[in-house]
């Protein structure tokens, strides 16, 4: 569900929380407001209500708490379509990699899987852990397509690439 219009549209979906229930339907708006990143003037200008009451009644622990469940929701359902689509995305770089006309198209797809599955050039900064570090601009586009196919098949992926 879209966030935005989650309480603005929808505020029944609350009434059954008992810890919502002493929010009014301006209330549960100003939650979302807040939950949406919006400034004290926005909201009050939205609202209709002047600048002092909306930095009072955010303080309400009612509005707080639905501010952070807002916060969180949207947070889970960002997660989720990422995850969702990280299949797709790495698809697409493999096929940018092997189909792309452009040579630099290429070995930056190329670059960005190795980085992405934990094998970083040489000069990077900030590595630490299990990195395998390899100067990319002494490597051919063959050399590269290898060490990458090499590491998907070691993760355990088939390296089958479906429509992207």
């Amino acid at each position: 569900m879209n966030t935005k219009s989650l309480l603005v549209e929808q505020p029944k979906e609350y009434n059954n929380k008992p810890e919502l229930l002493s929010l009014d339907e301006r209330k549960i708006k100003l939650a979302e407001y807040i939950s949406l990143g919006y400034k004290p003037t926005q909201i009050a200008e939205i609202l209709g209500v002047s600048v002092g009451w909306v930095r009072t009644n955010k303080k309400d622990q009612a509005v707080t708490k639905l501010v952070s469940e807002l916060q969180a929701e949207a947070l889970d359902s960002a997660r989720k379509k990422i995850i969702d689509n990280t299949q797709k995305a790495a698809e697409k770089i493999i096929f940018l990699m092997e189909q792309s006309s452009d040579e630099r198209v290429q070995l930056a797809a190329a670059k960005d899987l190795l980085d992405r599955s934990g094998i970083k050039d040489k000069d990077s900064q900030g590595h630490s852990g299990n990195t395998i570090n390899f100067n990319f601009s002494q490597m051919s586009m063959d050399e590269l397509k290898i060490a990458i196919l090499t590491r998907v098949k070691n993760l355990g992926w088939d390296g089958t690439v479906g429509d992207v």
